[in-house]
């Protein structure tokens, strides 16, 4: 299963014919039993670290959606709910309601 990503326009040159080659601005990731221990853990230090602008975790079986947002070297996050409508710091103008997300 691949992830979903966005790669803003002022960093479109790491887009190449065949692949990615450099960090895209936002990262999307679905966790399930067999790697949210990695995606929570691992991959969201390695994201902070290399400069990913923007994570989220989107947890089915929970149904929430935590945004985490580049503070420096670290994520900042913050928790969004089925009642909620999230925003990114990284698509200005995206606003999703999280129950449009596990429907």
């Amino acid at each position: 299963m691949f992830s979903p990503i966005f790669v803003s326009n002022e960093n479109k040159k790491v887009i190449t014919k065949d692949n990615i080659k450099g960090l895209p601005d936002l990262l999307v990731e679905i966790l399930s039993p067999s790697t949210s221990r990695r995606d929570i853990g691992i991959k969201k230090k390695l994201y902070a670290r290399h400069g990913v602008r923007e994570y989220w975790i989107a947890d089915p079986e929970r149904k929430t959606v935590e945004v985490f947002g580049l503070k420096g070297r670290e994520f900042e996050n913050k928790r969004y709910g089925m009642q909620d409508c999230l925003s990114s710091n990284v698509i200005k103008s995206l606003m999703i309601e999280v129950k449009e997300i596990f429907i």
